[in-house]
């Protein structure tokens, strides 16, 4: 199973108004490492064992791989340009004051499973040394996002997490036999790998046929600036 990679857009030829997208922009850290993505998938293949009725969708897919993180709806050309200056103010700021002045490259720990009022099966997503690295990243572009005059979506407190698997359609709950036999089979803590916090993706909503959300701007910490699209 590949890793998540994604393609980056071209500003100059995107279509702004593009219905299918509705307007839905987000940042998210992505998995790209084939070992972790190779182990995802095959721990889905078990809970399909255990239970086929079980939901695994393109969102959860083992080929995209990611935590969404700071949402919002965009409605216009200059809106989503203002919002990438924003995003490139962040790189050069705080995901370089948070990431990159570190003495060595962080590593996020991926595995242990939980859920969210038994509807959804995540894997916790935990910075090596308990650092809540992608918090403090959510938390300080959401101030920026605010203070620019935007209105990123607010909800339930951010939690890192990587979705799993959902409850059958129809049903509210996923079934009690899967949560013994992940008990009773250790997955609730087994490690699926782990992947560098080197990089978050600025992206738009996936069209259906699209596998992975296209990418507007990579913010890295390789370089001063990140990956920008045209």
């Amino acid at each position: 199973m590949a890793a998540k990679g994604g393609n980056h857009l071209d500003l100059a030829t995107f279509d702004f108004n593009d219905a299918e997208r509705r307007g839905q922009y987000f940042v998210e850290w992505r998995v790209t490492n084939p070992e972790v993505a190779s182990n995802l998938s095959r721990l889905q293949a078990t809970l399909k064992e255990i239970e086929p009725t079980v939901e695994i969708l393109q969102s959860c897919a083992a080929d995209n791989i990611h935590i969404t993180m700071n949402e919002l709806t965009l409605n216009s050309e200059d809106q989503v340009r203002q919002c990438l200056a924003v995003v490139q103010e962040f790189e050069r700021t705080d995901f370089h004051e948070i990431v990159s002045a570190t003495a060595a490259p962080i590593n996020t720990v991926v595995g242990g499973l939980d859920d969210f009022d038994k509807r959804v099966l995540f894997t916790r997503v935990n910075a090596e040394g308990g650092n809540d690295i992608l918090t403090r990243l959510f938390n300080a572009l959401h101030k920026r996002l605010v203070a620019a005059g935007f209105a990123p979506k607010a909800g339930r407190p951010f939690q890192p997490h990587i979705t799993v698997c959902k409850a059958p359609r129809g049903s509210k709950v996923i079934p009690a036999k899967v949560f013994e036999e992940v008990r009773a089979r250790g997955l609730d803590t087994a490690s699926l790998g782990q992947q560098p916090l080197d990089q978050l993706a600025f992206c738009v909503k996936r069209k259906k046929a699209e596998p992975t959300p296209p990418v507007l701007y990579t913010i890295s910490a390789a370089a001063t600036e990140g990956v920008a699209a045209a």
